[in-house]
This record gives structure tokens, sequence and C-alpha cells, in this order.
């Protein structure tokens, strides 16, 4: 069991997704699993994360739901439910 979960929500901002999942990738501290909760931001943002999850040292687990509106606080429930660490960590 991972020590920290650590909660990323994201809507359509693939470019921003994409620095942090690199800076991700230099920290020395690997005790971590990634939740990344998406608010609906269709395919592209789905194919990053597939991207990432192939190579990356640490575990990614993306969760998403339709786009409905403004819904970011019932997929970090959903993020808060799959988490497996005794720390969450919002990002």
């Amino acid at each position: 069991m991972k020590t920290i979960s650590l909660i990323l929500s994201v809507y359509k901002k693939e470019r921003e997704l994409e620095i942090l999942l690199n800076a991700l990738r230099r920290q020395s501290y690997d005790d971590f699993e990634l939740i990344i909760a998406d608010d609906g931001s269709g395919e592209s943002i789905e194919r990053l994360v597939k991207e990432f999850q192939k190579d990356s040292f640490y575990k990614i687990d993306y969760l998403t739901q339709e786009d409905k509106g403004f819904r970011k606080n019932r997929i970090l429930n959903k993020a808060v439910c799959a988490s497996k660490s005794e720390y969450l960590i919002f990002l």
C-alpha cells in the first residue's frame, strides 16, 4: 500500500496535465499513487494519461465521467473512494 494518494482534478487542460505528469516523473520520493479525476474532458486527456501509464514508475489511476456541466466534486468523491493510501493530497 502506498503512503500517499495524489488526487488531481482536471478538465480540458491537456498541456497543464502533461507538465504536472512530467514533474512527478522527476520526483525522488516514489511512495505515492496518482489518481486523475477527470470531469469529462474527452479523448485527448485520456490518450495522454494512457501514454504516461505505459512507462511511469508510479501508479496512475484514471477516473472520468460524462461531461454534463460542472461536476468536479462528484468525480473527486470517486477518486477519494478509489484511493488506497493513508494520506490524500489534492492538486
